[in-house]
């Protein structure tokens, strides 16, 4: 035990785990099999620290809530078994768990700014160095997507892409701003300037990513992000004389310009108008009137969702897998949509009809976990902490109600990586009490 002990705390150690936190981030979409050695090197580095320390972590609300976590999907699996006309097959295990993969981040990025900072920008490399592997033809593709044409790099679908390249815009941008703010000063000059060149050109090719998926729901999880932003910046601002004024003035005249400015161009404007009619018709028809076109098949979904809901609320119907059972039980679709799609198109429904609102309030609980811990800070960085969490909320709720990404991978790696980061600086603090 001393000797494992005296292992934990050699720097070569921490480096080596670091390392295998950037290769995480890098590698998870770009290549799985590669990402996930790397996860299973931190895992076994965090596995043999919890031995040595347990008495500390054990402590910890986040591993409590893992804690629980994994028993309510045993005992849901469980009730979908015996309870239900459901019988789940998928691991009791999985994939409530695989949402907790960001302690394991956080262990290991200690709080340490540059750690973070190379964390994130390892993930918008990540989300580029996918697309350029993924695609058999990157650079036609690509083009193609600046012509106005729908492309998703390979990467499971469009939406997909643009969730993570969405993401990436979060990262860049935060990085930008918390760049200018703090870390410019503990640069050279010569890191300054290149450093802030590399942040602009992953951050306009990650934008142009989320513009060429023609991806409503990341348009709009970053739309309800730039609302934020401004609100942010405005309550900052507030203060009755000429400067503040001002500021306020071009803050607001920047943001009407800008929204003014996206939402003009065609393939924006028509991918954003095309379905009001849709829209508009939801509340006059039944769920199966609905017209069967891209938001229409979504209400569907949900609607198909709800009567299962209703029925098991607390615990739900056992597995992940319940979705496609919830789509072949259907009255609202058709034959071809249920052969076609295999998902709920909506991760907070997913995860009630699978676990139940005792599975929602798990994965819940996570980030209201972490944002209150954000508040208790005692840091320089608290602000962007505080920040950082609720622009993440807000865009990670919003395009999980429009995709499963509870549920998927990549959603699994933008959760990791992100909350991981933030969480990072609450655990640091925790751990040194």
């Amino acid at each position: 035990m001393v000797f494992l002990n005296e292992i934990l705390k050699n720097k070569i150690f921490e480096y080596a785990m670091f390392l295998s936190v950037l290769g995480y981030a890098l590698f998870k979409i770009a290549n799985r099999s590669v990402g996930d050695v790397f996860l299973t090197l931190l895992f076994l580095g965090t596995l043999f620290s919890f031995i040595i320390n347990w008495r500390i972590l054990i402590k910890n609300k986040i591993l409590w809530l893992f804690a629980l976590a994994l028993i309510t999907q045993i005992v849901s699996w469980l009730h979908g078994l015996y309870f239900t006309p459901y019988t789940p097959i998928y691991s009791p295990f999985k994939p409530l768990a695989n949402l907790f993969y960001f302690f394991i981040l956080a262990y290991w990025i200690r709080g340490n700014p540059y750690y973070i900072f190379s964390t994130l920008s390892a993930y918008c490399l990540g989300v580029i160095l996918a697309c350029f592997l993924h695609s058999s033809a990157p650079i036609d593709e690509f083009l193609l997507g600046l012509s106005g044409q729908r492309v998703d790099f390979g990467i499971t679908d469009a939406n997909h892409t643009a969730a993570l390249a969405g993401a990436a815009v979060l990262a860049a941008g935060f990085m930008l701003y918390t760049f200018f703010k703090q870390v410019k000063n503990y640069l050279a000059p010569g890191y300054r300037y290149s450093y802030l060149l590399f942040l602009i050109i992953i951050l306009i090719i990650n934008l142009l990513l989320v513009y060429m998926t023609l991806s409503r729901a990341a348009w709009l999880a970053l739309f309800i992000v730039l609302l934020m932003t401004m609100v942010f910046l405005l309550a900052n601002n507030i203060s009755f004389n000429k400067k503040s004024f001002l500021k306020i003035l071009i803050i607001l005249v920047g943001f009407i310009s800008v929204t003014y400015s996206v939402i003009r161009l065609p393939q924006i404007h028509s991918r954003v108008f095309e379905e009001r009619e849709v829209i508009v018709s939801i509340l006059d028809k039944t769920p199966g009137e609905i017209a069967g076109s891209s938001i229409g098949n979504r209400i569907k979904f949900w609607y198909s969702a709800i009567d299962w809901v209703k029925k098991y609320p607390l615990l739900g119907l056992g597995d992940r897998d319940a979705r496609e059972f919830i789509i072949q039980e259907s009255p609202y679709l058709s034959q071809e949509i249920k052969d076609e799609f295999k998902h709920l198109h909506n991760g907070h429904i997913e995860i009630l009809v699978s676990y139940g609102l005792l599975g929602l309030g798990v994965v819940w609980g996570i980030f209201i976990i972490i944002l209150t811990e954000a508040f208790t800070l005692k840091s320089k960085y608290k602000s962007y902490a505080v920040y950082a969490m609720v622009i993440f909320i807000l865009y990670y709720f919003t395009i999980n109600v429009f995709e499963s990404f509870f549920m998927f991978k990549s959603g699994e790696l933008i959760q990791t990586v992100i909350l991981g980061c933030l969480y990072s600086m609450c655990l640091k603090q925790k751990l040194s009490h």
